[in-house]
């Protein structure tokens, strides 16, 4: 019953998004475009937090707490392939850096074995398009 509520939340993200959009790309060009789309996804999560979180029972420290170790996570990423990238092609760096998020987001605790047991179940499901069509 809370259509109303997420309904104006996405009015006034679009409202941003315009707005944004029209100061920002005459003046950086594309990258106006990115900070507005980074901008507007941002208040959309923000606002939707405050406005859900008593349905949910989240807090924000809980949300810190994840959101905090994937940034850590990402902060060593982008540490290891700025550095490797002085010494081998960026195709290279990257996989190493995407090892090392894992890794990094592992020992945050921001992604933990029951989220990899999920994934799994939800990659090794059967699709129904796989499954031979009876002749009723």
């Amino acid at each position: 019953g809370n259509q109303r509520i997420k309904t104006g939340i996405m009015g006034i993200t679009m409202v941003i998004n315009v707005v944004s959009n029209l100061l920002l790309i005459p003046v950086l060009g594309i990258p106006g475009a990115a900070v507005s789309a980074l901008l507007c996804f941002t208040f959309m999560y923000v606002a939707g937090f405050f406005a859900v979180r008593y349905l949910t029972g989240v807090t924000f420290f809980d949300v810190l707490l994840k959101v905090g170790g994937l940034f850590a996570a990402g902060a060593v990423m982008s540490a290891v392939v700025i550095i490797l990238k002085a010494f081998m092609f960026w195709a290279f760096a990257v996989p190493v850096g995407a090892l090392v998020f894992f890794i990094a987001a592992f020992l945050t605790r921001a992604i933990t074995v029951h989220h990899l047991r999920a994934l799994r179940s939800l990659i090794s499901r059967k699709s129904y398009a796989s499954s031979p069509v009876s002749n009723v």
